[in-house]
């Protein structure tokens, strides 16, 4: 009897040890509750694992009542590949936080047979950005209707790394925006790497694609979900095919010189491009002045071939102008492309008088052209085109002292061309890089705004292709002039791929017969009043520096036989004591021999008056001084 008692105390007593050994697993809220690097054990289920290490594994699990995320479990390599989704798991380890990520760690665990779980995914889109998105920690969620967005300056659509220093394999983080507000997604490469389907589908990405995803919320300083799959809803646009936009400037009547490409050669070269591209025509001004074929038309024989090539797009020069106002709207009217100018402005109501962009689509893809007017209009036109019968200015360029006002105009039409979806800006200006021209250059255009993507440029006559110019954020912005009268044409390519490039042909020598055919027979009108010889001159008459390529134009800083013949020519006719001209109006070198009327007026074209005035020596000085303020550099108003 004792003995069968005593078997009974034992029995009894281990009984009580083996149920006092049982571990009790915590309820997801009993675990939220516990003390930081304390010791829990968790009955969940596997959702997912990342890559077994070295005797370690981590897995993302869930049950119903809350997900957990176990970093570096302890798991013999055979027992990893147990670890399915669905899998029932014990789990005992270490309450632990890293950075706002709560996790077990230091964990050992045992599969619990019976039942499986998988869980699905809630859609957490709406808790983006608000306290309430972190309850959501660990489990499985998804994100609807997000827009892919850059994710460095450079407009990649991810990054290898979170700061690009990564290369495929490695770990891809990517921005997605939804109402405004952009937050931060990766996918992990422990869990899935490259080759997995949603690597390849984030690699494919395009900034401004709509995509639905899912993955697991993890969080590090602040959320940053685990994205395990990826499914573009709408692709965003893009090009298919590259844009060429062609591009000339202060062509002044240039339209068939020899030895230059002419328009028949950029009509030729034209239609080369547009079997498998997008092709913009573009002008930015000084177009209608500055040869017979002008003079002769106030400019519409010039509006005539440029719709006769299909101009998409120009900018008005200070020249366009030198016809009177009644005339330049006569242009414009005439023309089959816009004139745009986002500083061209009438005081009347403080409006623009042109629209300060046009605005292309190509299969989606927008590009604005933003025109930019000189505001040395005033002085390299005439100064009462602009003004009322009582001597007061009634259109404005936006000048000022500083040349704020132009920028500030430049930069409000590039923020509404972005706003109203423009992907790329161009602008379209006459506005060049001489000293003269200051504040109102390119140069200082670009380095004063943001937003432009590439300028091209009129006005200097200047040879330019620059790639590296500064915007007011340290940007590089494209920058170009071609010459003048068209010995040279510019390329700019916006590619399939994104990129920009910028080349200025001038050795083309094709030409198209429809348009050389077209040109001469607005030629044919006026030639025998061109070929009437009115002089004759021993001696070249010159504006340039002999045996300069390109030209240059010494007439504008120095004394030349030409220029003294032509204020010689003025003051003999106006009975005045002095003359003074400006250089800007001596256009062109004539060659010994007879002197044609074509001569006279490609030398003169612009049709000035001459006005006899009395003035002070003081005053002649002064204006002398004020002409030779640039020397030695090229300025048109030297004396």
């Amino acid at each position: 009897m004792k003995k069968f008692i005593a078997l009974l105390l034992a029995f009894l007593l281990a009984c009580t040890c083996l149920a006092g050994c049982g571990i009790k697993a915590l309820t997801h809220a009993e675990y939220e509750n516990a003390a930081l690097d304390s010791e829990v054990t968790v009955e969940t289920y596997v959702q997912a694992t990342q890559s077994w290490w070295d005797g370690k594994i981590t897995a993302y699990c869930q049950s119903e009542d809350g997900a957990y995320f176990i970093y570096n479990m302890t798991c013999a390599e055979a027992d990893a590949a147990k670890l399915v989704p669905g899998t029932k798991i014990q789990v005992t380890g270490f309450k632990s936080e890293w950075s706002g990520e709560v996790e077990i760690t230091d964990a050992k665990f045992k599969i619990v047979k019976g039942d499986n779980f998988i869980a699905q995914p809630v859609d957490v889109t709406e808790l983006l950005g608000t306290d309430e998105l972190i309850g959501h920690q660990n489990e499985k969620v998804s994100f609807t209707g997000m827009t892919v967005e850059p994710s460095d300056d450079e407009g990649a659509a991810f990054l290898y790394n979170w700061d690009g220093s990564g290369e495929d394999g490695s770990d891809l983080y990517f921005n997605l925006s939804k109402d405004g507000q952009t937050y931060s997604f990766v996918v992990e490469s422990y869990l899935c790497g490259a080759g997995t389907e949603v690597y390849e589908a984030v690699k494919a990405l395009s900034v401004g694609d709509k995509v639905d995803l899912e993955g697991f919320l993890y969080w590090y300083e602040g959320s940053q979900p685990h994205v395990t799959s990826l499914t573009v809803t709408e692709k965003a646009p893009a090009l298919d095919k590259d844009v060429v936009v062609l591009f000339t400037n202060d062509v002044h009547c240039g339209v068939a010189e020899e030895g230059a490409i002419g328009y028949s050669g950029l009509a030729a070269y034209k239609k080369s491009m547009e079997a498998d591209n997008y092709v913009i025509l573009a002008d930015a001004g000084d177009f209608a002045q500055g040869g017979p074929i002008g003079t002769f038309s106030k400019g519409q024989y010039l509006v005539d071939i440029m719709n006769y090539l299909g101009y998409d797009v120009a900018t008005p020069g200070n020249h366009e102008f030198d016809y009177g106002l009644d005339n330049f709207f006569a242009l414009t009217e005439k023309a089959e492309f816009p004139l745009v100018s986002a500083n061209f402005i009438d005081l009347s109501d403080n409006s623009a008088v042109l629209d300060a962009y046009k605005m292309f689509d190509f299969n989606g893809i927008k590009i604005a052209f933003v025109g930019i007017s000189t505001p040395e209009t005033f002085v390299t036109s005439t100064p009462t085109y602009f003004q009322n019968d009582a001597g007061e200015f009634v259109y404005s360029f936006c000048q000022d002292d500083d040349g704020s006002g132009v920028y500030a105009a430049v930069q409000a039409a590039v923020d509404a061309a972005r706003e109203e979806g423009a992907k790329y800006v161009i602008a379209i200006g006459h506005l060049g890089d001489e000293l003269s021209s200051s504040p109102w250059t390119s140069g200082e255009v670009i380095n004063n705004t943001t937003g432009i993507d590439a300028f091209i440029d009129g006005h200097s006559h200047s040879v330019i292709d620059e790639e590296g110019v500064k915007n007011a954020d340290g940007e590089s912005v494209l920058w170009a002039q071609t010459g003048t009268k068209l010995t040279a044409f510019g390329k700019l390519v916006i590619g399939m791929d994104g990129n920009l490039s910028l080349s200025l042909i001038s050795d083309y020598t094709e030409k198209d017969a429809d348009t050389d055919a077209f040109i001469a027979d607005i030629q044919s009108s006026y030639e025998a009043d061109l070929e009437k010889v009115v002089a004759h001159t021993d001696y070249d008459l010159e504006i340039n520096m002999p045996g300069t390529d390109p030209a240059v134009r010494i007439v504008r800083c120095m004394e030349t036989n030409l220029a003294d013949l032509v204020a010689d020519a003025y003051r003999t006719v106006g009975e005045a004591d002095i003359c003074i001209t400006n250089a800007g109006g001596i256009r062109a070198t004539i060659p010994a021999g007879d002197i044609t009327y074509n001569n006279i007026l490609t030398t003169s074209p612009f049709g000035n008056t001459v006005c006899v005035i009395e003035a002070t020596g003081q005053q002649i000085v002064d204006a002398l001084e004020m002409g030779a303020r640039s020397v030695p550099d090229e300025v048109g108003g030297f004396l």
